[in-house]
């Protein structure tokens, strides 16, 4: 990581942001965000771009956040959250995750990042991903890679992780196939 251009880039991003504050939780959803995390989970099957695969949308209630968060816990994952909020009206704007799997100090799995509409454009996103690696450094001294994935459509994220210094290593494809019942 280059320290210092993580840190100019941040102090833009916050610039851009002055009405979000971020907070930050380590392992399972504290329960006065489940539901709004529950709302932006979903929406990470709708919004975000995914070419022309038809995705179909997911149904997240608090629930689910709950039975996920137990499920990696149970695993011995070690997940680290920063959420943005939107401080004139409390409701979370954005968030980010990154993951440890169980016995692993080393490597990370960057997992969702989503900016909700009404609040893109704040650079909300390079704040949380920048933040939440921050945060991971400094609770997981040993981490030396984190893997990310996108979509080729989704090129404002892939401007982000490109400005944060990833860099491919693979590619992969997703195919889908439409099956119709005949009568």
């Amino acid at each position: 990581l280059d320290e210092a251009d993580l840190r100019h880039r941040l102090t833009v991003a916050e610039a851009a942001s002055p009405d979000y504050s971020l907070l930050r939780w380590i392992g399972s959803t504290p329960p006065g965000h489940i539901d709004a995390m529950a709302r932006m989970a979903a929406r990470m099957t709708t919004d975000v771009p995914l070419d022309d695969l038809d995705w179909q949308p997911e149904a997240w209630d608090a629930e689910r956040v709950r039975a996920r968060d137990a499920v990696l816990a149970a695993r011995g994952n070690r997940s680290y959250t920063t959420a943005a909020r939107h401080d004139p009206t409390g409701e979370l704007a954005g968030y980010t995750v990154l993951d440890f799997p169980a016995g692993n100090d080393r490597y990370g799995w960057q997992e969702d990042t989503l900016v909700v509409p009404g609040h893109r454009g704040h650079r909300l996103g390079l704040r949380l991903k920048i933040e939440n690696l921050f945060q991971v450094r400094t609770h997981e001294p040993a981490l030396r890679f984190v893997d990310t994935w996108n979509a080729d459509a989704n090129q404002h994220m892939i401007a982000i992780n490109e400005a944060l210094g990833f860099r491919p290593v693979s590619r992969n494809s997703e195919w889908e196939l439409t099956i119709e019942e005949t009568p």
